[in-house]
């Protein structure tokens, strides 16, 4: 994934989240096969660009698409949401490193 695929990927995410938590309208009946195919490639795109990412922003992107992939839309949200250093920090704060 480039770095504008990067964005899009982030954008995409987000734009799930919101859909989830009442944010965004719901998606119409006639554009829910397209979506969830999309979501499939989205997913399939991100298991084979994994091995070989480097970029901090890309690996995040990836696993959160993974895990929304799944359903795990509060851990996608984390992974995109905060720099390592965030994340750490949140950590450090609760205790757990």
């Amino acid at each position: 994934m480039a770095d504008i695929e990067s964005r899009t990927t982030r954008v995409t995410l987000f734009a799930a989240w919101a859909r989830r938590n009442g944010r965004n309208p719901d998606l119409p009946e006639n554009l829910r096969a397209g979506y969830e195919a999309g979501w499939r490639e989205l997913i399939q795109c991100g298991l084979r660009e994994f091995a070989d990412a480097e970029d901090s922003t890309l690996v995040s992107s990836i696993i959160g698409v993974l895990a929304m992939g799944k359903g795990q839309f509060t851990l996608g949200r984390l992974a995109v949401a905060f720099s390592e250093d965030e994340s750490a920090e949140m950590l450090r704060s609760t205790g757990w490193i």
